[in-house]
């Protein structure tokens, strides 16, 4: 199998781009004696539309957006498996936020407690993003954290204003009935902080990167695909200014130690925490290999979705609604159901996404 991948909306640090809020990674899941399938149906919609790429910056009009879904809806009848991670910039940025409070990397008081997914701190997230006064306090200090090198941002600290920034959340803290570790945060290291965060290691690209964390999510469900189904999966990635080999070098350095490698008897290197992904390939040319024109489509579709929607005529809404229903079937298929999303996001924007993607 080959899980061909693409990403959409990435705006380097500047995660507070208004014209680009959200960004995806996604991508298709094709066996191997489908390719050639996957490959056809791509041809005959470069030729219907004459372009060389089928590439979402050329299907821009009301008119083209059509050949988006309807596009999608005959892979996705051809039994290409779609997986898809999108994130709102600004959420993150909080989630960011929340992260430095409770990572025993910045804040060892917990003890590693907090280090790891949890739903306090998703609650936490969830409440802060819907506070507008503090939300804007933390996207200026994020803002500031993602854009400013680490001398830049050391002067930064010391102006005091994350001092007052986590003042500021504390009195929040109590507001929302988290008593306890509201008074835990009254013994904040701050040196300890400032240190750790402005570190060489804490303050490079691994802590910066956007596609970093959203990769992780679409590789997981890859691999809870390929665990379920018994199969390996290549990951062939499209090739952006790089931005791919960046997120997957970190992805190899931060993940995987030499100790957590294994040698398959074949000589390929075999990841034991996604152990059915055989390989992840550099950054491919579209261009060349064309199934990826497919995530690159599938990319453009689920990442504006929402807007092409509430915009959308009757011939549009009918291949929508078609795409919505095949969906839906592909995620409850009753004998073998596929976790295949993640939507990083606020509730109330989550739950829009979904009821544009799902019947």
């Amino acid at each position: 199998m080959i899980f061909y991948c693409d990403e959409a909306g990435n705006t380097g640090s500047n995660w507070k781009d208004k014209d680009q809020e959200n960004f995806i990674f996604s991508g298709i899941l094709i066996s191997d004696n489908n390719i050639q399938n996957i490959t056809n149906i791509v041809n005959k919609y470069k030729l219907k539309y004459g372009v060389n790429e089928l590439h979402g910056k050329n299907f821009k009009s009301s008119k083209r957006q059509i050949a988006i879904f309807e596009f999608i809806t005959e892979i996705l009848k051809a039994d290409a498996i779609p997986f898809f991670s999108i994130a709102n910039k600004k959420y993150l940025m909080v989630a960011k936020f929340i992260e430095f409070i409770f990572d025993s990397d910045f804040n060892p008081m917990f003890q590693g407690a907090y280090d790891y997914a949890n739903p306090i701190k998703e609650r936490l997230v969830e409440l802060t993003y819907s506070d507008e006064s503090l939300q804007k306090d933390i996207l200026d200090f994020v803002d500031m954290y993602l854009t400013l090198d680490a001398f830049q941002f050391s002067d930064f600290l010391k102006k005091g204003i994350f001092e007052k920034l986590l003042n500021s959340f504390t009195i929040f803290l109590k507001r929302n009935n988290f008593e306890d570790i509201s008074k835990s945060l009254a013994n904040f290291d701050y040196n300890h902080f400032k240190r750790e965060i402005t570190s060489s290691d804490q303050q490079g690209n691994f802590s910066k990167k956007l596609n970093y964390t959203i990769l992780h999510t679409l590789l997981s469900n890859v691999e809870k695909w390929a665990t379920d189904n018994n199969e390996t999966v290549v990951i062939q990635p499209d090739a952006i200014s790089n931005s791919y080999d960046t997120a997957l070098q970190l992805y190899d350095k931060y993940m995987f130690s030499d100790s957590q490698r294994s040698e398959s008897k074949n000589g390929k290197t075999i990841y034991h925490t996604l152990s059915h992904i055989e390989k992840i390939k550099p950054g491919g040319d579209s261009k060349s290999i064309i199934p990826l024109q497919a995530a690159d489509f599938l990319c453009t579709g689920l990442l504006k979705i929402n807007k092409i929607k509430d915009n959308a005529n009757n011939d549009l809404l009918n291949y929508i609604n078609e795409f919505n229903m095949l969906m839906t079937n592909i995620s409850l298929n009753r004998n073998n159901p596929i976790i295949n999303y993640n939507l990083m996001m606020c509730k109330k924007d989550r739950n829009k996404y979904l009821s544009a993607i799902f019947k």
